[in-house]
């Protein structure tokens, strides 16, 4: 069975505990079928970090390894401005561990956001972006992706994981980005 989640780096956690959570950072996530078989993913939510941290968690790509599902997580810088990051995912589907791989290029755009795409990976495409904006007592961080999965399952089923998970994962990267306001920086 091919994967359908792709990268969302972001797919486990305890449900009770990452609702809880969310609702501290005003967790928002959006999933939308479009077209065929493609996801329109958004999210948002605020950290009390200041702006100069914000772009360090996430610029940080090995720190994804804190997320569940997340097991490695291999940065290679390709220039100034631009990293691929290699993953290796898990994810549990009904009585099965399935094993994931993505390749990702990020193009940075200095304490703006970066774009990603994925190179190499289970899904049939995966792009998107980050980004950053300084608020009172924080930074609010903005998520936009789409992404179509290579998978024989029905579109149901995948929209149900989606629903599911995805508000988990993004409280799980809201939960460990707000432990890092002890980075020093400008």
């Amino acid at each position: 069975m091919r994967n359908f989640f792709g990268l969302v780096f972001f797919c486990l956690g305890c449900t009770i505990w990452a609702h809880a959570q969310s609702d501290n950072y005003n967790l928002v996530v959006q999933v939308q079928q479009i077209e065929n078989r493609k996801f329109s993913t958004t999210a948002s939510f605020k950290l009390p970090l200041k702006h100069c941290q914000a772009w360090h968690y996430l610029t940080d790509y090995d720190a994804s390894t804190a997320i569940p599902g997340v097991l490695s997580s291999q940065t290679t810088r390709l220039g100034h401005n631009k990293a691929q990051v290699k993953l290796l995912m898990e994810e549990r589907i009904l009585f099965f561990n399935i094993r994931m791989n993505s390749v990702l290029e990020f193009l940075e755009t200095p304490n703006v956001g970066t774009d990603f795409v994925q190179t190499a990976g289970e899904a049939k495409s995966f792009q998107g972006t980050w980004r950053i904006e300084p608020k009172d007592n924080g930074t609010l961080f903005r998520y936009q992706s789409v992404f179509q999965p290579d998978s024989a399952l029905p579109m149901v089923v995948i929209k149900y994981f989606f629903n599911r998970r995805l508000r988990n994962s993004f409280a799980a990267i809201a939960q460990y980005g707000a432990t890092q306001q002890h980075i020093a920086c400008d």
